[in-house]
């Protein structure tokens, strides 16, 4: 029996996640989800991965848990069976060390109400505890490297979590509509904080950003209403598509005084000018969702440097016309136009030939869609 190291599992994550991020942004947005697949010009680049292929050496059962070991090394718990509401996944099964819990292994379980990985167990499944809606405590040991996307998406009780210091990779929504948590410890070892990971966590009321992360995703924290003490370290580059979209925090911000609200390494956060043609500051490099549903605004300028324009940083500008983009922009995200009816003239510092080399994301369309002659090249 052979299994593909891109397991069914993670294929199924993928697509879950582009889906939700496509009808996230159209519903945010007013947008229309495009047809084709989306092109998401911010994707990690990442080396083709050699397709592995896995054999099953045994199968086997103890104490409600089933498990399956592979000739990799690798041996993964793939069921529960048992019906206990205190549950400590065991560091082993017959003598095979467990490494890994594996996927929806207890999945819309509404009995379980604490659960303990135990020491040696390093990766955490798609959507392992997902739904567990009486799961209340968790407790992860140090060995524990990865978690993978929604693992604990909508577990409703859950009110505590403490990340250890050993994981580096945390997938999407990890903590996706668990809407009574009020404390996350997350370690200094994420570089990411990824899409939707706190999405719909309502109760949550601050957040310590780890100094070494320097990307936060799109509705990271959207709809986290209590959410009001944030830390953003100076190292982020980017914040993507509505992140902060509903919460506490990103309702003071746009209380202040300041035309521009600039976080981290030059992320332009928030937009609370009234003026219809506006010039950014200089020093922003990134341009998150903060003109996102303007209607005022008819003509932006952005400054040299500014090297992306985000997800969904302009979607729904009724009233945009035109905007200048200086030679420095390389990205423009998913749906960073979408929904601009007016829109008709683009100015371009650079030249045609370098405007080929800029990636932009899909549902543009009123964007890509500008005349040739309304594409206005080397202007200053």
């Amino acid at each position: 029996m052979n299994f593909s190291k891109k397991t069914i599992g993670g294929l199924i994550c993928v697509i879950l996640v582009v889906i939700m991020v496509a009808s996230s942004l159209a519903s945010c947005t007013g947008a229309v989800i495009p047809s084709e697949p989306v092109n998401d010009v911010f994707a990690e680049e990442t080396e083709s991965e050699t397709t592995v292929v896995v054999k099953v050496l045994s199968e086997g059962e103890e104490n409600g848990f089933k498990y399956v070991e592979y000739d990799n090394g690798d041996v993964v718990v793939t069921e529960y069976t048992g019906t206990a509401d205190k549950i400590t996944v065991p560091a082993s099964l017959k003598g095979k060390s467990i490494t890994k819990i594996g996927s929806d292994i207890f999945k819309r379980s509404k009995a379980i109400k604490e659960i303990t990985v135990s020491e040696g167990i390093k990766a955490i499944g798609f959507r392992a505890f997902g739904d567990c809606t009486a799961l209340n405590k968790v407790v992860l040991p140090t060995s524990v490297t990865s978690i993978d996307n929604f693992a604990f998406q909508n577990c409703s009780s859950l009110t505590d979590v403490n990340i250890p210091s050993s994981v580096t990779k945390m997938g999407s929504g990890i903590f996706y509509g668990c809407a009574k948590i009020e404390n996350v410890t997350l370690p200094e070892s994420i570089s990411k904080i990824t899409d939707f990971m706190f999405y719909g966590c309502e109760k949550l009321t601050g957040v310590n950003i780890p100094d070494g992360v320097t990307v936060i995703g799109n509705h990271a924290f959207a709809d986290c209403k209590a959410l009001k003490d944030v830390t953003i370290p100076v190292g982020v580059k980017m914040i993507q598509g509505f992140a902060f979209r509903d919460t506490a925090y990103l309702a003071d911000l746009k209380k202040l005084e300041d035309d521009f609200v600039i976080v981290g390494d030059g992320v332009l956060l928030a937009y609370n000018g009234k003026e219809t043609k506006v010039t950014v500051d200089d020093g922003v490099k990134f341009i998150s969702s903060a003109f996102a549903k303007n209607t005022t605004v008819t003509e932006i300028t952005l400054p040299e440097g500014v090297e992306a324009i985000g997800n969904n940083a302009f979607a729904s500008c009724t009233a945009l016309k035109s905007i200048h983009l200086p030679e420095s922009v390389t990205k423009i995200g998913i749906s960073a136009f979408s929904s601009c009816t007016a829109f008709a003239d683009m100015y371009y510092s650079g030249s045609s030939d370098k405007w080929k080399e800029v990636k932009i994301g899909s549902d543009n369309s009123a964007f890509t869609s500008i005349k040739d002659d309304n594409k206005h090249f080397g202007a200053k």
